[in-house]
């Protein structure tokens, strides 16, 4: 291989090489903006929100439903003596 054709190969690699050590280089600048963004974010304080006087009226709600429920159950687990205390007490009429 000529002396030449050998200069220009090694110049040719030597443009590539600084191409990607630049492109590294924005990469790097893309990448420290991004984390600079998500630092901000991560130290500012949360967003005021509703959610946990929301979330202790749900369970205030669901508290309430099981007491019903427990009620209702109670009462239905009473149903079929009261019947049948009820066809006792009223015999059809003969």
């Amino acid at each position: 291989m000529p002396d030449e054709a050998r200069l220009t190969r090694i110049e040719d690699r030597q443009e590539a090489l600084i191409r990607g050590v630049s492109q590294l280089g924005e990469a790097l600048a893309l990448q420290t903006a991004m984390l600079e963004q998500i630092l901000t974010a991560a130290s500012e304080p949360p967003p005021k929100s509703d959610l946990g006087p929301t979330l202790k009226k749900i369970a205030t709600i669901l508290a309430e439903q099981q007491e019903t429920l427990s009620t209702l159950d109670e009462r239905l687990a009473e149903l079929p003596e009261k019947i049948a205390e009820a066809l006792v007490e009223d015999p059809p009429p003969s």
